[in-house]
């Protein structure tokens, strides 16, 4: 088949390189409900992946459905956003993937799951009315904040 796009996605050598990362990164997306909170790092990561190849005919990897669950499983676990020193930044930040991967799903040719789609974007707008939790992490000494800065050693004149 060779090349069927302009993409760095669209060629054999690409989607037989993304299907055997598929293959790694399948478990950590489909983790259950007890295990998956020790792993959200892995599994976010796991769903950068997994959108940056959304759409390519080859691979028929996970779905983004998938992902948009994960996502809003890690944005409800009050828990685990306070164990964040800014939990906030975090939930920003799970909230800026969502949209892109929304914005990924309307833009994909193959898609045509719009009453789905509606239903994740439900899913994702009920989890942002969720109040975002203080951390519950100490908070750093001020001292320790600023770095110290050191005087420079004058060497003496030869």
């Amino acid at each position: 088949m060779g090349t069927w796009g302009e993409g760095p996605f669209d060629n054999d050598a690409a989607g037989d390189l993304s299907a055997a990362m598929m293959r790694r990164i399948e478990p950590a997306l489909g983790r259950d409900e007890r295990e998956a909170r020790y792993h959200y790092h892995e599994a976010r990561a796991a769903a950068q992946f997994v959108v940056l190849t959304h759409g390519t005919d080859i691979l028929g990897g996970p779905g983004l459905d998938r992902v948009v669950y994960l996502l809003v499983r890690m944005r409800t676990d009050v828990e685990w956003l306070a164990e964040w020193r800014e939990p906030k930044k975090i939930a920003t930040a799970l909230d800026k993937e969502l949209d892109a991967i929304f914005r990924k799903m309307r833009e994909c040719k193959s898609f045509s799951g719009g009453t789905m789609l509606s239903a994740l974007e439900q899913l994702a707008k009920d989890a942002r009315r969720l109040p975002i939790p203080k951390s519950t992490r100490p908070k750093l000494p001020r001292s320790r904040l600023k770095l110290r800065r050191r005087k420079p050693r004058r060497r003496p004149a030869t």
